[in-house]
């Protein structure tokens, strides 16, 4: 499969952004018989991002997107889902014991650990997914995910974190509970109520590790 991205030309004159794939189908020979061209149209999203980029919607400490510019990307995509049927996922993420992390260590080191979060976030997904830090120590993501990326997309990201974490030479380890929920068509639900529920799946994580951590009471003599 080939990636592209070019102009296209209506009949009427109108230039399109176009974004696809060819895929070659080959018989039980190898020989090529025919060639499949998926494309969809993406101008109005390179506008909103043209927009976004002149609007300065960035989050000053990681660099990632704002909450309002996450929301700007994430609702233009989401619109893009409805016409494609294409699957996508929300992700939410939440740095775990931020607050001891802040307590032990100082506020700059919290901060060195949201950006290498963010960096850590920028890296495990890909370029065309949308990764915003939308307060505190919580991001989000929009992404063509499907259920059965997450678990490699989740290793991907823990082994990141700890490399990252080495090489800054910081005294603490970090780790980030994650919650996604998926949008599919015909089955399709608004940016809010998606990040609710990613929201609520991270939270129950997060309480399942904690309870995981909770060292065993040995019972009374």
């Amino acid at each position: 499969m080939s990636a592209f991205e070019s102009h296209w030309v209506k009949s009427n004159g109108e230039r399109l952004l176009v974004s696809g794939s060819l895929t070659a189908l080959r018989d039980s020979r190898r020989h090529l018989e025919h060639v499949v061209i998926t494309a969809s149209d993406v101008t109005q999203r390179r506008e909103v991002e043209g927009e976004l980029r002149a609007a300065s919607l960035h989050d000053d400490l990681t660099g990632l997107y704002n909450r309002r510019g996450f929301v700007l990307l994430a609702e233009q995509r989401l619109m893009e889902n409805r016409r494609s049927g294409a699957p996508l996922a929300l992700v939410f993420a939440d740095i775990d014991d931020m607050k001891a992390i802040n307590d032990a260590f100082g506020h700059g080191a919290g901060d060195i650990g949201l950006a290498l979060a963010a960096r850590a976030l920028k890296v495990s997904f890909r370029e065309a997914d949308i990764v915003a830090r939308i307060g505190g120590d919580e991001f989000a993501i929009i992404a063509d995910l499907e259920s059965h990326d997450m678990e490699v997309l989740s290793v991907r990201l823990k082994k990141e974190i700890a490399r990252l974490v080495a090489v800054s030479g910081l005294r603490f380890t970090m780790s980030l509970a994650l919650g996604v929920t998926y949008s599919q068509f015909p089955h399709t639900v608004l940016l809010e109520e998606m990040l609710r529920r990613a929201d609520t799946f991270m939270y129950e994580q997060k309480h399942r590790s904690a309870r995981d951590r909770k060292p065993e009471v040995p019972p009374a003599a």
